[in-house]
């Protein structure tokens, strides 16, 4: 029984690994640019109705990720700083 699911775990596991391969190669072409669902999906005719939602998917992400990029804020000066513009200040009188 062993060998049984080894043998049907072999076919299904070489599909799952082809399908994230198609989905790399799709998803770093994304990255560069190419942003056209059906030229990407048109490349990979036998397993375009499977990585077509993941595209999809993956598109989304993208622009999130891109609009999610962080914010420069300027660091305001600490108390240490801020004194020494004084730079030699006469001393106020006391």
């Amino acid at each position: 029984m062993c060998a049984r699911s080894a043998s049907r775990a072999g076919p299904s596991h070489t599909k799952e690994q082809r399908l994230a391969d198609i989905l790399n190669e799709c998803l770093e072409a994304m990255e560069r640019g190419e942003h056209d669902l059906d030229r990407l999906t048109d490349r990979y005719p036998d397993a375009r109705n499977e990585i077509r939602p993941l595209l999809e998917t993956g598109q989304i992400l993208l622009r999130c990720a891109a609009l999610s990029q962080p914010l420069e804020i300027s660091r305001l000066p600490g108390p240490a700083e801020g004194l020494s513009v004084l730079g030699d200040a006469p001393a106020l009188p006391g």
